[in-house]
Protein backbone atom coordinates (compact mmCIF):
# COMPACT_ATOMS: atom_id res chain seq x y z
CA UNK A 1 0.00 0.00 0.00
CA UNK A 2 2.89 2.36 0.82
CA UNK A 3 4.26 1.88 -2.73
CA UNK A 4 0.94 2.95 -4.27
CA UNK A 5 0.76 6.04 -2.05
CA UNK A 6 4.34 6.97 -2.96
CA UNK A 7 3.56 6.48 -6.68
CA UNK A 8 0.53 8.77 -6.38
CA UNK A 9 2.61 11.34 -4.48
CA UNK A 10 5.34 11.24 -7.15
CA UNK A 11 2.79 11.59 -9.94
CA UNK A 12 1.20 14.59 -8.22
CA UNK A 13 4.61 16.24 -7.71
CA UNK A 14 5.41 15.87 -11.41
CA UNK A 15 1.95 16.94 -12.59
CA UNK A 16 1.17 19.91 -10.36
CA UNK A 17 3.14 22.94 -9.24
CA UNK A 18 3.90 22.99 -5.56
CA UNK A 19 2.27 25.56 -3.30
CA UNK A 20 4.44 28.62 -2.85
CA UNK A 21 5.95 28.66 -6.36
CA UNK A 22 3.45 31.20 -7.70
CA UNK A 23 4.09 34.89 -8.29
CA UNK A 24 2.10 37.34 -6.26
CA UNK A 25 -0.30 39.45 -8.31
CA UNK A 26 1.68 42.53 -7.24
CA UNK A 27 4.84 41.00 -8.83
CA UNK A 28 3.31 40.68 -12.31
CA UNK A 29 4.04 43.73 -14.52
CA UNK A 30 1.01 45.55 -15.88
CA UNK A 31 2.91 48.11 -18.00
CA UNK A 32 5.65 47.56 -20.59
CA UNK A 33 7.71 50.26 -18.84
CA UNK A 34 8.07 47.83 -15.92
CA UNK A 35 9.83 45.26 -18.12
CA UNK A 36 13.58 44.97 -18.70
CA UNK A 37 15.02 44.11 -22.11
CA UNK A 38 17.62 41.74 -20.64
CA UNK A 39 17.72 39.61 -23.83
CA UNK A 40 18.76 42.52 -26.04
CA UNK A 41 15.76 42.47 -28.40
CA UNK A 42 15.54 45.31 -30.92
CA UNK A 43 13.98 48.42 -29.50
CA UNK A 44 14.33 50.39 -32.73
CA UNK A 45 15.01 49.58 -36.38
CA UNK A 46 18.73 49.83 -37.21
CA UNK A 47 19.75 51.81 -40.28
CA UNK A 48 20.33 49.77 -43.43
CA UNK A 49 23.87 49.36 -44.75
CA UNK A 50 25.30 47.76 -47.86
CA UNK A 51 25.69 44.49 -45.93
CA UNK A 52 22.68 44.44 -43.58
CA UNK A 53 18.96 45.05 -43.81
CA UNK A 54 17.44 47.89 -41.83
CA UNK A 55 15.50 51.11 -42.07
CA UNK A 56 15.86 53.38 -45.11
CA UNK A 57 14.73 56.93 -45.80
CA UNK A 58 12.68 57.53 -48.93
CA UNK A 59 13.36 60.96 -50.44
CA UNK A 60 10.58 60.74 -53.05
CA UNK A 61 12.91 61.79 -55.87
CA UNK A 62 15.75 59.31 -56.23
CA UNK A 63 14.20 56.63 -54.03
CA UNK A 64 10.50 55.87 -54.49
CA UNK A 65 8.19 53.52 -52.59
CA UNK A 66 5.04 52.06 -54.15
CA UNK A 67 1.71 51.65 -52.36
CA UNK A 68 2.55 47.96 -51.82
CA UNK A 69 5.82 48.84 -50.06
CA UNK A 70 8.19 48.08 -52.94
CA UNK A 71 11.23 50.38 -53.05
CA UNK A 72 12.59 51.54 -56.43
CA UNK A 73 15.24 53.91 -57.63
CA UNK A 74 14.09 56.48 -60.09
CA UNK A 75 15.23 56.02 -63.69
CA UNK A 76 17.49 58.59 -65.33
CA UNK A 77 14.54 59.82 -67.37
CA UNK A 78 12.36 60.20 -64.26
CA UNK A 79 15.14 62.15 -62.54
CA UNK A 80 15.61 64.47 -65.52
CA UNK A 81 11.88 65.13 -65.67
CA UNK A 82 11.52 65.72 -61.91
CA UNK A 83 14.64 67.89 -61.56
CA UNK A 84 14.62 69.80 -64.85
CA UNK A 85 10.90 69.65 -65.48
CA UNK A 86 11.26 68.39 -69.05
CA UNK A 87 12.68 65.83 -71.40
CA UNK A 88 16.35 65.16 -72.13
Amino acid sequence: MEGIIQAIRDWCNMRFQKIGNYAFASDIPTHTSQLTNDSGYFTEVPMATESSIGGVRVDGTTIIIDDDGTIHTASSQELIESILGGES
